[in-house]
C-alpha cells in the first residue's frame, strides 16, 4: 500500500505516535493529545556518503520505493535503495518498539537492529 499517516498506540496507553510521510515529521504526544509534540525520526542507510532516509525526516535523500504494510499493532515499510542494492525493512510495534532488517549485497546474515 502507498505510504499514507498512521497513528500508532496501545489501547488504554496515554502515549501515541502518529507517523505522518507526506509533511516529513513524526507526530507525538501523551495524556491523549495527539499531536502535541512534531519531531523527526531518522530510519535508514548510510554507506560512505550516500545516505537514505524513510520520509520521516528532513535533510536526507528517500529510497527509491517506499511501500507501507500495516496491521492492528504495527507499521512495517518495505524500502528498496537502487544505488545501494540495498532493501530495508523496519517495523515499528506498539507499545512503540522498533525492530529493522536490511538486506545488502554480499552479506551472509541480515543485520537486525531493535530499539525501544
Amino acid at each position: 500500500m502507498p505510504l499514507m499517516s498512521t497513528c500508532l498506540g496501545r489501547l488504554g496507553s496515554r502515549y501515541s505516535l502518529l507517523h505522518n510521510p507526506h509533511r516529513r515529521a513524526v507526530h507525538y504526544g501523551a495524556l491523549g493529545l495527539m499531536c502535541q509534540q512534531t519531531g523527526e525520526l531518522a530510519i535508514g542507510l548510510r554507506s560512505g556518503s550516500r545516505e537514505r532516509t524513510l520520509p520521516l525526516s528532513r535533510g536526507s535523500a528517500d529510497f527509491f520505493c517506499v511501500d507501507q504494510h500495516q496491521t492492528m499493532t504495527s507499521v512495517r515499510a518495505e524500502a528498496h535503495c537502487l544505488d545501494l542494492g540495498a532493501l530495508l525493512e523496519p517495523r515499528i510495534t506498539a507499545p512503540l518498539l522498533a525492530v529493522g532488517r536490511a538486506h545488502l549485497p554480499g552479506a551472509r546474515q541480515p543485520p537486525t537492529a531493535a530499539f525501544g
